[in-house]
């Protein structure tokens, strides 16, 4: 990129008129013609709609005094531009250390389900939940495992719970009536560590439905996560000077079942949400594998659901420690990889 500087001799006082005449012509017509004077025009709109107070004023203000200087010392200066491509350059703020699970329990295949996929075999669902508690060790993570709780078949998917970022964490109502009372045992657990908030009726949240991209949460509102709980969420996230913005989640049971971060700004979604997030690259799952768009980042570690063949030669183009699961049983019921754990 060239930057031309218009400046003054100051022995001489040779000006960027005397330099360059045409030049300062055309630039003239940019600015008053095409910026300045269209700007104008709309102060007198700008105050009424606004009935006058002192803070439009003041930008009014400014604004005349701005194209009074410039039309008096246009020779002499001028202004540069620098033109830059927006990207997010998002980083998780702190490493990953901690993961909390909970066992599947005998009632397992009781739970709730939308899948078609027959009923989950439950003795092959704790071997599953085994090796994704290895894979989490494996990730550097110190593991705590909880026993199932006969109370509730749905309990293995912790994440749905609680919100945990380093400074709090936020426990969540439950979408799905059944489901409510999970929470309590992991609020209390969750206690030792952060500051601890809640989400209060009328509101629902599924932890599902909210995807981290470093300080950043985009908030699925879903048949789990309705407008007072999104609303009151954003509020909390708020207060603790993180940032956060809605996502309509249709056809699938929460956001990161159609989409999840794969590290810097990439993504990994289905079409619905393809275009969803402001993002450099999104790795897009064909239908038929769109399971695997539920994956998991930890730290340099990178857990995708086993099987999917078109899938996974993407996932290992990006240079992360790629490590497959098998998650048949969960899948069953409407899990993934992110459901199974609480990690911080």
């Amino acid at each position: 990129m060239q930057t031309l500087t218009l400046a003054r001799h100051t022995q001489g006082h040779i000006t960027a008129v005397d330099l360059f005449p045409e030049f300062l012509e055309r630039l003239d017509h940019c600015w008053l013609d095409n910026y300045y004077r269209p700007n104008q025009e709309r102060f007198k709109a700008f105050l009424e709609r606004h009935r006058h107070p002192a803070a439009a004023r003041e930008l009014v203000e400014a604004e005349q005094k701005e194209i009074e200087m410039y039309e008096r010392y246009k020779a002499y200066y001028s202004y540069a531009f620098y033109i830059a491509q927006k990207r997010l350059l998002f980083h998780r703020m702190t490493k990953l250390t901690t993961a909390l699970t909970r066992k599947p329990g005998k009632n397992f295949a009781t739970g709730i389900t939308t899948s078609s996929l027959g009923k989950p075999d439950v003795a092959k669902a704790l071997l599953q939940h085994e090796s994704y508690c290895r894979a989490l060790e494996k990730c550097g993570l110190t593991v705590s495992v909880l026993d199932a709780d006969k109370r509730y078949p749905d309990g293995c998917f912790v994440e749905d719970t609680a919100v945990v970022t380093e400074k709090m964490a936020v426990i969540t109502r439950p979408g799905d009536p059944a489901r409510r009372g999970e929470e309590e045992e992991i609020a209390e657990l969750l206690a030792k560590h952060r500051k601890i908030e809640r989400i209060e009726p009328p509101g629902t949240v599924d932890g599902g439905d909210l995807l981290r991209v470093g300080n950043h949460f985009y908030i699925g509102r879903s048949r789990r996560t309705n407008q007072a709980g999104a609303k009151q969420l954003a509020d909390i996230l708020s207060t603790y000077e993180y940032t956060s913005s809605d996502i309509q989640v249709q056809h699938v049971l929460h956001l990161k079942t159609g989409i999840t971060w794969l590290g810097v700004d990439t993504f990994i979604a289905i079409d619905a949400f393809a275009t969803a997030i402001d993002a450099a690259k999104v790795v897009r799952v064909v239908p038929e594998e769109a399971y695997a768009a539920n994956c998991l980042l930890i730290n340099d570690h990178l857990l995708m659901p086993n099987g999917f063949p078109k899938t996974k030669p993407q996932l290992l183009s990006l240079g992360n420690d790629l490590i497959e699961v098998d998650m048949s049983e969960f899948r069953k019921m409407d899990g993934g990889l992110t459901c199974l754990s609480l990690l911080f």
